[in-house]
């Protein structure tokens, strides 16, 4: 009944966009696929819910997203109606465009600028500072855009333990607290922040940190169990917080944790899948920010000169979704595993 429901809604909403041919909003039965397969879930489904046609439910509810993806992907194929770029049009764009984001970097500015519905990827070796990188970008553009909101999923560290990092980086930004006595700036914080008695640098923070969150300028969410989960936890979310700081950008880190609902052959297709979800998401007209989205590269790149798209872990050609990569790289880092190969 549930399922005939949903289809029903599907087929009506499709007869009213027909004169238009506007595309089916995805986001909207995306919800609705969620609970139902919650639904069904809560029962025996071998031997509580009825076959329908020899097909099961959840194999029916499985296939609904992605045929809606393909509907509106044969949509934008319009070869009666296709005609060349006007003028006018130029100018309604430009007026309607927005100006992308500052990184925070002096340098990396001069060349490039983080745009709305772009697909941002953040990519480096096991260990060598994609996580801070990610902290980083998010700290300056908070700093640097007080009108703004800005997410981030990890899917990696805890959230406490992101927040602290975050905190951290404030710190060591100002050069102000060292390790004292062989305890580490973070055993320092987490042992002020128990007691209540914050010296004065970590009370600075501390505040800015509290007022950020308060705000709704800084928000840490819990990581979503696939996907299609987190595409329509990412697009509620900045529906949510337009209403008071329109999102510019949401982090989530990193890809090669990330799974999908949708099967596939591989998992080279199965991240592809991923990357392609999430430039949707970047791209749907609700959302209008960008995704900034950690990625692993293979063990293979030993060095500078073997760092390049192509070696992205599992899925050579991610980038291909990407409008921006940004590469980093800790030269330290990558002396130690020449180290480690050699012995």
């Amino acid at each position: 009944e549930l399922l005939q429901k949903l289809t029903n809604t599907i087929k009506l909403d499709q007869e009213q966009n027909a004169q238009t041919k506007a595309p089916l909003d995805i986001h909207k039965y995306m919800k609705e696929v969620h609970s139902i397969k919650k639904a069904l879930l809560e029962f025996d489904v071998s031997h509580s819910v009825e076959i329908i046609g020899g097909v099961s439910p959840i194999a029916l509810l499985n296939n609904i997203l992605p045929n809606i993806d393909r509907y509106n992907d044969l949509l934008t194929i319009n070869s009666e109606e296709d005609a060349p770029y006007t003028y006018d049009k130029f100018l309604e764009d430009i007026n309607e465009s927005s100006e992308g984001l500052k990184t925070g970097f002096s340098v990396l500015d001069q060349y490039i600028t983080i745009q709305p519905s772009s697909l941002v990827i953040v990519a480096g070796r096991p260990s060598h500072g994609k996580t801070t990188m990610m902290l980083n970008l998010l700290r300056n553009m908070i700093e640097n855009y007080p009108d703004k909101s800005f997410v981030f999923y990890s899917y990696e560290e805890r959230r406490q333990d992101i927040l602290l990092k975050l905190m951290l980086s404030m710190t060591q930004k100002a050069s102000d607290i060292e390790k004292k006595d062989g305890v580490s700036p973070l055993t320092q914080l987490m042992e002020q922040l128990k007691t209540g008695i914050l010296s004065e640098c970590f009370s600075d923070i501390n505040k800015t940190i509290e007022k950020w969150i308060q705000e709704g300028r800084l928000q840490l969410m819990n990581p979503k169990n696939n996907v299609e989960i987190l595409s329509t936890s990412i697009i509620d979310r900045v529906v949510s917080s337009n209403e008071m700081k329109p999102v510019g950008a949401i982090f989530i880190d990193y890809v090669q944790k990330l799974s999908s609902t949708e099967q596939t052959i591989n998992r080279q297709q199965e991240v592809q899948k991923i990357c392609q979800t999430l430039l949707h998401t970047a791209l749907n007209k609700k959302v209008k920010a960008s995704i900034i989205l950690g990625a692993q590269v293979n063990r293979e790149v030993k060095s500078l000169d073997t760092f390049n798209a192509e070696n992205m872990r599992e899925a050579g050609d991610i980038e291909q979704d990407a409008n921006i990569i940004l590469g980093v790289w800790d030269a330290i880092a990558g002396q130690l595993s020449k180290l480690q190969d050699l012995s």
